[in-house]
């Protein structure tokens, strides 16, 4: 991976400057519309280990079974409302994760799951761990 140098000295002021933008950019939303469910949910990037852990899921597999539960995984982990203990309660599922299995179809996984790699920024780096 190359690093891109520039003639630009950062200051500590400057760092500081950036830490709201910095900020924003680990914190990215996007709503997106659930076609099973007839409606849009809030998806946020997760934190990085979940990014990272998804791509190591997808790195060990070499089918698309461990793509789908790797995505599961981080959509799991990047809509709070799947999270939510009650919704598990009235779908009667135990592990928190399967309510993922439950409400979206396996098209509908496949692509949220590439589109939180995509607004993550690591879509490249998925693809070279792919390869």
């Amino acid at each position: 991976m190359a690093n891109k140098k520039r003639d630009v000295k950062l200051t500590l002021n400057d760092i500081i400057a950036k830490k709201l933008e910095v900020k924003n950019k680990r914190n990215k939303k996007m709503e997106y519309y659930i076609e099973a469910l007839e409606g849009e949910v809030t998806v946020t990037v997760p934190e990085d280990e979940y990014i990272l852990k998804t791509i190591d899921m997808i790195k060990d597999g070499e089918d698309m079974v461990t793509v789908a539960e790797a995505y599961e995984y981080l959509i799991y982990n990047s809509v709070d409302i799947f999270r939510n203990v009650e919704l598990h309660k009235a779908y009667e599922i135990e592990i928190g994760q399967d309510i993922v299995k439950e409400l979206l179809t396996i098209g509908e996984r496949l692509d949220l799951g590439s589109e939180i790699i995509s607004l993550s920024g690591l879509d490249q780096v998925q693809e070279r761990v792919k390869k």
